[in-house]
């Protein structure tokens, strides 16, 4: 089972929460921004895109979210230590939140 290799089912949720968050903000801000009334609204995101670093720093925020965990959870056993996936569920949240905004904004 998938589950006993890699690790607990909240685990699991955790980084496809974080990875499901991270792929609707991409996709649903490269289809907004491909409509010519519809701008980036975040400076940040924005001088991001306009670099071309927009991508590798959602790769770059991914692998850390997903590797400092993972490595952690497996080093140190410890129950409180779980507590460290919180870190992909929040940032797959919010970023699953800005997908959501994004797909109102085209509607």
């Amino acid at each position: 089972m998938l589950t006993k290799e890699f690790g607990s089912k909240f685990e699991i949720s955790a980084y496809l929460t974080l990875v499901m968050g991270v792929l609707g903000d991409q996709i649903s801000t490269r289809v907004g921004l491909a409509r010519p009334q519809i701008s980036e609204f975040n400076p940040i995101t924005n001088s991001m895109i306009a670099r071309g670093l927009w991508v590798p720093m959602d790769v770059a925020l991914v692998a850390v979210c997903i590797l400092i965990p993972f490595v952690m959870n497996r080093m140190i056993k410890h129950t409180i230590v779980k507590a460290l996936f919180l870190y992909p569920i929040i940032a797959g949240l919010i970023r699953l939140g800005a997908c959501v905004w994004n797909f109102f904004l085209l509607i």
